[in-house]
């Protein structure tokens, strides 16, 4: 509401006179509230915004509230305030159970129950609907619609009191009338207009639901203090303090605060009328009755004298009056200055430390009126000690000092630092302190954050700069300068596995470790049974807890002889998503904030990236290793088959140092017993991208030929192109020495046989069953030396593949890795990874036929969700493979649950389905079909592939048996035995049927109720 400068002059002369006639008959007359009660009870609506509502602390807040608080303050009055619905509240005070409300709607209705003071904001009211409502255009268009409105309001008493509507909703608030109307239950809501925008801006609903542009003339609403009926000393008293808050300004300050300068409505000439007729015009009256009299009385006293006196004295009094004229202008410019100056100013009694004077400035940096700081003593605004005060006061009033850097309280309890300039000033003959206050903390708040940034950027170029001796050295160093970068006492560093979900210790800080009186110390904990320190990573954010003293549900207690915490910071280290460390810091002698946070978080984020880079550095160290520890060849040329590099081995068989090797060409070996075209095949093979494996005769540096088996794979750049060549090759020259002796063993053989004599005919028929039997027995040891040697071979080619690749990667990585970008260098690690994998998977092969042999495999069945299984299995697959392949699973079991086991399950499907994967290169379909009967679990997988010759599938069940139509395709012949051996620790069998050209099918049939036996 805006009031008129007219208007507000007439309020002030009136108050005035009010005032001064309240004094006057002030000792006369008796307590206007019965037992000189000066606390009263009042209620609040929780949600009539921007009048009365509830704040996110439960704290009753409004325009309304704000301006009762001011009425009870002008007149010396304390407030109770609760919080209550409308209908409630104005029940209670019509029953006398509460004293007053701030914020009540004048009708005829409630002039029966209560009384009023005079209006101080007249409102109108509004139609609200949801945006997109059409066919209201007036008052009259609302006969037959839904209308809502909060129990009890004066809303509810005009439409009834109208009559218009037939059908009338309440609720308890006007938020659930909004949420009702949004949700379509109500046609409309009346309510105030601006309360109603208000309150739809905080609910978040003005962009569905709007005001109507029709008027309500008839809903023109007078809102006033109210009282119970009756109660004419309270009521007396509002109206006197709602007249010093409007005559003082402070109506218009709450009314800013609330709505800005300006509001639509105007104060209502009844009110105006009002105002003069019961204020102002008796007022008026008694004081000019006053005056005339004290006027008639004066004269009669003046005698003729004073006209001679006045003539003698009126040149005196002419120059005084304008040089008091001009002092005043003086004064008036001086206050001015000092009371509308942007700055804080403070005026203060260097003896009794008193604020003699503050201006608008100061009251709005400190948060107190300034009628109230003039109450006040610095020494209640400065944080210093009162005895420093006194010292930095006697500072200024010997001209000693005139700068200073203080904390200064503000009204809210905050503190702010500010940098005062002190001076003297003489005012009469008094000495006073002049300050100007300027508030420097956001200059402090950047000096701190510049001071802890640089801080933590030494401390990170020390981390950097640190020699360690490993990982585990690092991270002690790190979590040292961590707490010296926070001002902490203590800290530590556990590792987390968001796996497993528990923490492994890695480090604790030296502090902890004399501290701690603990006997056991735990080093691995599970996260459900972490207390406060857990909370990191539960809920996935940083922790602070500046009194540790505290009672705290989340805390689970100390071990005995556990470090006393007072003050505690922890905060999760990422990596992308995954939680994979929890930092903790804590006993700082101040509080942490975010500055720690922010602080501690940016080095721990730089220190696990050189944690990341060391682990990944020291991995490549080790297969680095490896690779010149391996008891294999290892070359590694251009694409001119230059040599680059090669390993201990390969100089230990061929004579070659590794400076003689480097730089020549691989023909420094040749021994020329393989003609052009083996060499042509050879370069063809490799120059085109494709793997070469055979056997090579060699010749050494002294000229001694050998064998060697080998596989040489290219090494291509991002383009594609072929770049270099890794050989990874075995002498094999024992080996096929033996071979040559045993050869030579069987012609021997074979020659002794021819040169039988006729006399020895009679012994044929025995010496043939001996032959027989011998035969047999040489069949078997060829089978068995057959087998041995296809294991070799298999498992030397199945190693050198992926060595080969281990070797190319490291060797590169170690050449040319510090220039290579993040995902390069990631993908050769990856690729490094990957062979290591397939090696291993390869000795778990040859490990599970091994625990067969030994009837050592461990069968620990347990129930699954096989259904769920299947489906996540193969949707790991379908990732690790080409879309040549078109994988379907037809899962047409009863049920879902099996007892199965889960390692040996995975190992049979994975196998399985990756031969099918591999024996169908050419793409197609991958038929998995799993179903049930009351007795049996069938599973079967069929592949549109090469198919198996009819005479392989009876040996399709032999270790390191392979097909002859597969030897261009990798494996080691280990898989389908793994299978059966598998299925049969289920007491399950296995059977396969393919023809070649159109595909295979490998059908399982495993008992359900095996387990139960």
């Amino acid at each position: 509401m805006q009031i008129s400068l007219r208007l507000k002059y007439w309020l002030y002369i009136g108050i005035l006179i009010t005032y001064c006639t309240t004094n006057v008959y002030a000792f006369q007359s008796k307590p206007l509230l019965p037992g000189s009660k000066t606390k009263i009870r009042i209620a609040s609506e929780p949600d009539y915004p921007p009048y009365c509502f509830v704040d996110a602390n439960g704290e009753p807040r409004g325009f309304s509230i704000d301006l009762i608080k001011e009425a009870a303050k002008a007149i010396g009055l304390e407030l109770d305030i609760k919080i209550g619905v409308w209908n409630i509240i104005k029940r209670d005070l019509a029953e006398g159970k509460i004293d007053a409300l701030p914020f009540v709607g004048r009708t005829p209705e409630r002039e029966e129950l209560y009384d009023f003071t005079f209006s101080y904001l007249s409102l109108h009211g509004a139609v609200f609907v949801r945006n997109g409502t059409t066919g209201i255009n007036s008052i009259n268009n609302l006969k037959n619609k839904a209308i809502a409105v909060m129990k009890g309001d004066n809303a509810e008493e005009f439409i009834r009191r109208q009559n218009v509507s037939e059908k009338i909703y309440t609720t308890n608030t006007f938020g659930e009338a909004f949420h009702r109307l949004a949700a379509g239950e109500f046609d409309a809501v009346i309510t105030q207009r601006i309360m109603g925008i208000n309150l739809l801006e905080e609910m978040k609903l003005s962009d569905n639901i709007i005001p109507l542009n029709i008027q309500l003339p008839e809903f023109r609403q007078d809102f006033c203090f109210a009282v119970t009926k009756g109660n004419k000393d309270l009521l007396l008293l509002l109206n006197e303090g709602l007249s010093i808050v409007i005559a003082n300004n402070k109506y218009d300050e709450i009314h800013n605060k609330w709505f800005g300068p300006a509001i639509k409505e105007e104060l209502s000439f009844n009110d105006i009328m009002k105002i003069i007729l019961f204020t102002l015009i008796p007022l008026v009256i008694i004081m000019t009755i006053s005056f005339v009299v004290f006027l008639k009385r004066e004269i009669r006293k003046r005698t003729r004298s004073l006209k001679s006196e006045i003539a003698e004295h009126k040149k005196t009094v002419e120059h005084l009056h304008e040089q008091q004229l001009k002092l005043k202008q003086s004064e008036e410019i001086f206050r001015r200055l000092f009371e509308e100056h942007t700055a804080v100013k403070l005026l203060i009694d260097p003896v009794t430390l008193d604020i003699i004077d503050a201006n608008n400035a100061a009251s709005n940096f400190y948060g107190w009126p300034k009628e109230e700081l003039k109450k006040m003593k610095i020494s209640q605004i400065n944080l210093l000690p009162h005895d420093k005060v006194i010292s930095e006061i006697e500072k200024v009033s010997n001209n000693s000092k005139d700068h200073f850097e203080f904390q200064h309280l503000l009204a809210d309890g905050s503190t702010r630092y500010v940098e005062v300039y002190s001076s003297n000033i003489t005012i009469g003959e008094k000495e006073f302190i002049h300050s100007i206050v300027v508030d420097i903390t956001s200059r402090k708040t950047a000096e701190k954050s510049i001071s802890k940034n640089t801080e933590r950027l030494n401390g990170l170029l020390k981390i950097y700069q640190y020699n360690s001796r490993n990982i585990q050295d690092f991270l002690d160093y790190s979590l040292n300068e961590a707490i010296k970068l926070t001002s902490s006492k203590i800290g530590y560093i556990y590792f987390y596995n968001e796996e497993k979900k528990e923490f492994i210790l890695n480090s604790w800080s030296k502090e902890v470790m004399e501290e701690c009186k603990v006997m056991e110390i735990q080093t691995c904990y599970e996260l459900e049974k972490t207390g406060l320190w857990g909370e990191a990573v539960r809920q996935r954010k940083e922790i602070i807890v500046n009194d540790f003293s505290e009672t705290n549900h989340l805390k689970k207690g100390y071990p005995e002889g556990h470090v006393h915490l007072k003050k505690y910071l922890t905060l999760p280290v990422f990596d992308g998503e995954e939680i994979i460390a929890v930092v903790g810091v804590a006993n700082k002698e101040s509080d942490y904030d975010n500055s720690d946070l922010l602080q501690l978080r940016l080095m721990m984020n730089g220190v696990w990236r050189i944690v990341k880079r060391k682990e990944a550095e020291e991995k490549i160290k080790t297969l680095i290793k490896a690779v010149e520890q391996n008891p294999i060849s290892v070359v590694i040329t251009n694409s001119n088959g230059e040599i680059e590099f090669v390993n201990p081995k390969f100089t230990e068989v061929t004579g070659y140092s590794y400076d003689e090797a480097v730089n020549q060409n691989m023909r420094i070996i040749k021994s020329g017993e393989q003609d052009e075209i083996f060499y042509k095949d050879l370069w063809n093979t490799i120059l085109n991208g494709n793997n070469w494996s055979g056997v090579f005769q060699n010749k050494k540096k002294n000229g001694e030929l050998f064998w060697e088996s080998a596989i040489i794979s290219p090494i291509k750049n991002e383009s594609d192109e072929v770049t270099h060549f890794v050989a990874v090759k075995e002498d094999i020259t024992l080996k096929v020495e033996q071979e040559n002796e045993l050869k030579k063993y069987r012609e021997h053989l074979e020659a002794l046989v021819e040169t039988r004599t006729e006399e020895l005919k009679l012994e044929i028929k025995k010496k043939e069953e001996v032959e027989k039997q011998l035969r047999v027995s040489l069949n078997k040891e060829k089978e068995l030396n057959e087998l041995k040697s296809r294991f070799i071979t298999t498992a030397s080619h199945e190693f050198r593949t992926p060595l080969t690749i281990i070797l190319t990667y490291a060797e590169l990585l170690q050449k040319f890795g510090k220039k290579y970008d993040d995902e390069k260098y990631n993908n050769l690690f990856t690729q490094i990874t990957g062979s290591v994998g397939k090696i291993t998977h390869l000795l778990e092969d040859v490990l599970i036929i091994n625990r067969a042999d030994a009837n050592s495999i461990r069968f620990e069945p347990m129930a699954v969700d096989f259904k769920k299984f299947c489906l996540s299995f193969l949707d790991d697959m379908k990732k690790s493979y080409s879309g040549k392949h078109n994988i379907k699973l037809d899962y047409n079991c009863s049920e879902n649950m099996f007892y199965l086991d889960l390692k040996q399950m995975f190992s049979i499907l994975q196998n399985l389905i990756s031969n099918a994967y591999k024996f169908s290169p050419q793409g197609g379909s991958i038929n998995v079909d799993i179903k049930n009967d009351d007795n049996y679990l069938y599973i079967s997988v069929k592949d549109d592939g090469i198919g198996i010759p009819e005479k392989d599938i009876p040996k399709i069940f032999d270790r390191f048996h392979r097909g002859e139509n597969i030897e261009t395709i990798e494996g080691t012949g280990l898989g389908l035995s793994v299978v059966k051996t598998y299925v049969e620790s289920h007491r399950g069998k296995i059977e396969v049927e393919s023809k070649i050209g159109i595909g295979t099918i490998v059908k399982i049939k495993i008992p359900k109720n095996f387990h139960k036996a």
